[in-house]
Order: structure tokens, then C-alpha cells, then sequence
């Protein structure tokens, strides 16, 4: 697609959007808020409707569109396909059921997520499953308290849930998110657990080459997300500044290195979700939905810099650092 053809697209779904932000419209009055042709708007209108981020209802003559709620029981408010979300439901009921005859206790949320993401690769389900903070998480958020419609399942996966709550069940909070980033190979989530060790433990000596390994890492996965890369390496030329200054024995610094790696991982996990939904949902989805929390993310993180970068003897800083300090807090 030619690219300036893709952002004019993006202009006008935004133009629409941002109208039907002030209250439901008809297409006459949409039309004129957004400055579009009548044939024009009632194209992206479609194009929104089918990927459920605004609904039509007929009024007299009229047809009245108006921006779906988000969901507060989804991952950013997020869509489910019907047969899709009452498979995830009756799964979840299931787990949670034959949890709590074995352990005699209600699951975390954790077990159950887990459980959900084992069965779902095991049987290829292609339940909407993403990689986000804490490994591969469903969309559906789940709660043990909630009341589910339990729905016949296929026996094998009865089965194999009966497996899987026996094989996982036992496990620790840490040792299920380990064992699915083992399972999965995922050398990112990996080595972002071993990353936070290390600062929490105080311990700098191999941060160094962690951080690297993470921005390798993170580069096969994302070239195309340069502004990630950029935040990683950006992170990882204080943290060396710091080191060559002698300050990372000062404990307001090690909070600061703290927050600040995790507003760091919080950004490049969004970004990784994101992507991770273009299987499930459209772009046009994806971006009503989740592009406005990673933009507040990254201005929380740029925060954190600054918080970060205030000790620092600012003459010693090279010009390239300087530069790129100037890019990223540019708006």
C-alpha cells in the first residue's frame, strides 16, 4: 500500500472517531464534524462497525452511530468473538472446578491463565491469547469469582484440562510464568525476569551484558518497533553513565533504576501486545483500542528518564546522547 494513501486513511477513521467522541451523530451530521464526502463517511463508518468500534441504530429515518463502550472485563476493553469468549468461559469453569477438587482452593488467576494458554496450544483453539506483562495472557480477563454458563466441551479437552490442572496446579506464581517462557523459547521474557533480579538484588555486575542480550534479543523479535529499541538503548547508556560515575550505590538511584526499567518492560510489553493482536483483531481495532495506553506509556517512561538522568555529571554526557535525550522528549 502506498504509504501516504495509509495515512490518509488513518486521518479521516481518526477525524470520525474523534467527531463521534462528542455523542452519537448521524452521517449528515458526521459528514460535517469530520469534513468528508457523505459516500466517504459512510465507508470508514462501515470499516468501523465491522471491526466493533462503533454500532448503528436506526431512529425514525435516521441511522445514529455511536463509539462501542470498552469492555471492563478484556484486556483494554477489547472485543470477543461470542463463540470464542463462551469456549474461554466454559475452559475457564472447568479449571477452575477441577482446581479446586484437587487443591481444595480456589486457583490465582495465574493458574488459570496458565492453564488456559496450555490447553489452547495443545488443542490449537486459536483462542485470542497474547504475550503482555507476564507471558501469554487471554484477553478475556479472568476472575475465579465471577459466575460462568458452564457449555459442553469436547471431551479431549476435557481431558486435556484435567492434564494440565494436575501437571500445573502445583506450581508457584514464578514457576508457571518460567515454565511458559521455557515452553515458548521466549529468550525476551527470559531474560527481562533475570534483569529484574539483578536490580532488585542490587546486584550490577552483569547488568550490563543482561541489557544487551535484552536489546538483542528484543531486535530479532521487533526491528520494526525502532522506538522500542531506541527506549532499551537509550536505558542502557544511563545505566552505564551511572556505573562509570560511581553512583549506583546511591539507593534513591536504585529506586529510580527500578521504576524506571519497570515503566520501561510495561512499554515494550504493550508494544509486543499489539502486535501480538494483529492475529485476532483489525488494524483499525488495534488502534482505537490500545494505541492511546502506549502513548501514555511512553510519556510515563520519559518521566522516569528524567528522573533517572538527574544525577548525572550532564558535561560528561556525549552529544549523541544529548541528541537522542532531545528526540525522545520532543512531543
Amino acid at each position: 500500500m502506498d504509504k501516504r494513501k495509509g495515512t490518509t486513511i488513518g486521518f479521516k477513521v481518526s477525524n470520525i472517531i474523534s467527531s463521534l467522541r462528542k455523542g452519537s451523530m448521524s452521517i449528515s451530521e458526521i459528514k460535517k464534524e469530520a469534513g468528508l464526502h457523505w459516500e466517504t463517511a459512510q465507508k470508514y463508518l462501515r470499516i468501523l462497525e465491522d471491526a466493533k468500534i462503533v454500532i448503528k441504530e436506526k431512529k425514525g429515518r435516521e441511522v445514529i452511530y455511536t463509539l462501542c463502550q470498552k469492555r471492563n472485563d478484556t484486556l483494554f476493553g477489547l472485543p470477543i468473538d461470542e463463540d470464542k469468549e463462551n469456549l474461554i468461559d466454559s475452559i475457564t469453569l472447568r479449571i477452575i472446578n477441577r482446581y479446586k477438587e484437587l487443591f481444595e482452593k480456589e486457583p490465582t488467576k495465574t493458574h488459570i491463565q496458565k492453564i488456559l494458554w496450555y490447553v489452547d496450544e495443545k488443542k490449537h483453539l486459536n483462542l485470542p491469547i497474547i504475550w503482555y506483562l507476564y507471558g501469554k495472557t487471554c484477553v478475556k480477563m479472568i476472575n475465579p469469582l465471577n459466575p460462568l454458563e458452564e457449555k459442553p466441551l469436547d471431551l479431549t479437552i476435557e481431558n486435556l484440562i484435567d492434564d494440565a490442572v494436575k501437571k500445573l496446579g502445583s506450581k508457584t506464581t514464578k514457576e508457571l510464568r518460567q515454565f511458559q517462557y521455557e515452553t515458548e523459547k521466549n529468550e525476551i521474557y527470559l531474560i527481562k525476569e533475570k534483569i529484574f533480579g539483578e536490580i532488585y538484588k542490587k546486584s550490577f555486575k552483569d547488568l550490563d551484558s543482561l541489557l544487551r542480550t535484552f536489546l538483542i534479543q528484543t531486535v530479532l523479535k521487533m526491528k520494526q518497533d525502532q522506538k522500542v529499541l531506541e527506549q532499551i538503548d537509550y536505558f542502557i547508556s544511563i545505566f552505564n553513565i551511572l556505573k562509570k560515575q560511581d553512583k549506583l550505590n546511591d539507593e534513591e538511584i536504585q529506586i529510580n533504576m527500578l521504576k524506571t526499567f519497570e515503566e520501561l518492560w510495561k512499554y515494550t510489553a504493550l508494544v509486543i501486545a499489539s502486535r501480538d493482536l494483529e492475529t485476532y483483531y483489525s488494524k483499525e481495532t488495534i488502534e482505537f483500542f490500545i494505541d492511546e495506553r502506549i502513548q501514555e506509556q511512553e510519556e510515563n517512561l520519559i518521566i522516569n528518564f528524567q528522573l533517572l538522568e538527574e544525577p548525572l555529571d550532564k558535561p560528561k554526557i556525549s552529544p549523541e546522547i544529548k541528541k537522542f535525550l532531545g528526540s525522545v522528549k520532543s512531543p
